[in-house]
């Protein structure tokens, strides 16, 4: 079983009958499972929800610095700064501010 395509199908999954479905399949299947193959399904499983939270956490990250180059845009020409130190325009710098 294939955990990280089962995951990625849960969260695309549009309905909750739907998310009811792919979780039934996947209890069924780690249900047939050895002790040993569930402990490295479990290990795969744990692996996942670590690279998801630490995306999560890197996505975060960048909103914060977001908001405080916006808090900070207030007091501060962002258009000056991307022309001098980056020779690129203020719409160019929001862009990569904002991803």
């Amino acid at each position: 079983m294939d955990i990280r395509k089962k995951i990625q199908q849960m969260h695309e999954a549009s309905t909750n009958s739907e998310k009811v479905i792919i979780e039934e399949e996947i209890k069924n299947n780690f249900n047939s499972l050895s002790e040993s193959d569930k402990e490295l399904i479990r290990n795969e499983f744990n692996k996942a929800w670590d690279e998801k939270l630490e995306e999560t956490k890197a996505f975060l990250k960048k909103i914060d610095i977001a908001i405080e180059i916006e808090e900070l845009s207030k007091y501060v020409s962002l258009s000056k700064i991307s022309k001098d130190y980056f020779g690129k325009s203020k719409e160019w710098l929001y862009q990569r501010i904002h991803g």
